[in-house]
């Protein structure tokens, strides 16, 4: 696993030229570190030094007497992460005892989140393609929402759209079962609150 490094990130800041700090969490046999190395209980995890980006993380447990969680192993999550070129996620999947829950993400130009939906498809495009595709799953609680901003960068809807997506008979998303919420902005003094 060249320019890989198992870990945890330590911290992220910018500390002069010390822009994140991974820590191995334990010295596998012979002084190498890897997953055989991390002692069941930890978070170890593939970090891109390069890019600065966890690319996976690993939570494993101590024990397997629990037989009501439907795990056989140690092993309880995998997540492995994707980025845009400016550094967003785009991608996390999570696998649990053989179940993937995807998740993807879209933003604007200046790097606002503009769209987040679950997935069973393995590339994260849109929710709904212009050819009528549905890249959208309500299994294990899937979601599609929607934001949108003011011309300050603050939030100004968010609409939960019906992850059961459907369509009307001129071929458009049907958003009755949509709902948004609206948020306005006051002074320094008076809180923001959803409409």
């Amino acid at each position: 696993m060249h320019g890989h490094h198992v870990g945890v990130l330590v911290r992220v800041g910018c500390e002069s030229e010390d822009h994140a700090s991974v820590r191995p969490l334990r010295r596998g046999p012979g002084g190498t570190d890897g997953p055989g190395g991390s002692a069941p209980g930890t978070l170890p995890g593939l970090f891109d030094e390069a890019a600065g980006q966890v690319e996976t993380t690993l939570v494993d447990r101590e024990s397997t007497s629990d037989a009501t969680s439907g795990l056989t192993g140690n092993r309880v999550n995998a997540r492995t992460y994707a980025y845009d070129l400016s550094g967003n996620i785009t991608t996390t999947a999570d696998t649990y005892a053989a179940v993937v829950d995807r998740q993807c993400f879209t933003y604007d130009g200046i790097g606002q989140l503009t769209e987040a939906w679950t997935t069973q498809r393995t590339g994260c495009t849109v929710p709904v393609a212009t050819d009528g595709t549905v890249n959208v799953t309500a299994d294990n609680a899937g979601y599609w929402q929607s934001y949108t901003y003011d011309e300050l960068g603050n939030r100004k809807t968010l609409n939960t759209h019906n992850a059961k997506v459907s369509f009307l008979l001129d071929g458009t998303v049907n958003t009755a079962a949509d709902s948004t919420t609206s948020y306005v902005y006051g002074t320094p003094d008076a809180p923001t609150s959803p409409v």
